[in-house]
């Protein structure tokens, strides 16, 4: 249950800058999130979803960042294996030594989920 080597296994593609990431990645169907979520119609939560774009946007400047309030949410789409998702991040200073986050994830020009993260 390792989602950062799950996550180096999904990514097809990434591109950093202090200012953002884009990344796309897509999900065999045997990562540990599927099971249960649900049996017979596996889907990304979206906690997972929240979770990985933490972690790009941590990789993207060089540091583990720790969630520290979801300002935004907005899950359209279920999200299942072999998927193939967009993740387009921005990254801007906030005050009190938070970063703020904002993602859109879609698939196929298609929007999946918007959300705006505050993370330290």
């Amino acid at each position: 249950m390792n989602l950062n080597r799950t996550l180096d296994q999904a990514t097809v593609k990434f591109d950093a800058a202090p200012q953002g990431v884009r990344a796309t990645l897509c999900f065999a169907g045997s990562e540990f999130f599927f099971e249960g979520h649900f049996p017979d119609d596996p889907i990304v939560p979206a906690v997972v979803q929240i979770d990985i774009a933490l972690r790009l946007a941590g990789r993207a400047l060089g540091r583990t960042l720790a969630l520290r309030e979801v300002t935004r949410a907005v899950f359209k789409q279920p999200v299942g294996p072999g998927q193939e998702l967009n993740f387009d991040i921005e990254l801007r200073p906030a005050e009190q030594d938070l970063t703020r986050i904002k993602c859109g994830i879609s698939s196929k020009g298609n929007s999946i989920a918007e959300f705006a993260l505050r993370a330290s």
